[in-house]
């Protein structure tokens, strides 16, 4: 598990993580899974760029809910089927145009 700053990370609807590692450590995962937040915002250059060239090398890349929207801001969803949850399934649409949107899950 890594963040951008490690240590206690909120997520939402879940109690906080305690996070050790940085982003240097997706250059070595296997599986990325972003979580959802409660404010699906754009994530910072770091983050989107971490996530791209982590996603370079091949692991699978997951998000749960809102965490979509981080894929979409690093470019990971283009051409490729999404889905979020139903409240934020408009918004994930309109930014995420060069995906294609389901809305089942």
């Amino acid at each position: 598990m890594c963040a951008e700053r490690p240590g206690l990370v909120p997520v939402h609807g879940s109690p906080a993580l305690s996070v050790e590692y940085g982003l240097n450590r997706l250059g070595s995962a296997d599986t990325v899974i972003v979580p959802g937040q409660s404010d699906p915002g754009p994530p910072s250059v770091a983050v989107r760029d971490a996530l791209a060239a982590s996603a370079a090398r091949g692991p699978r890349m997951v998000a749960t809910c809102t965490g979509a929207f981080t894929l979409a801001a690093a470019g990971l969803l283009d051409k490729r089927r999404a889905t979020t949850h139903w409240q934020h399934a408009a918004s994930l649409a309109v930014s995420t145009l060069r995906s294609k949107l389901s809305r089942r899950c």
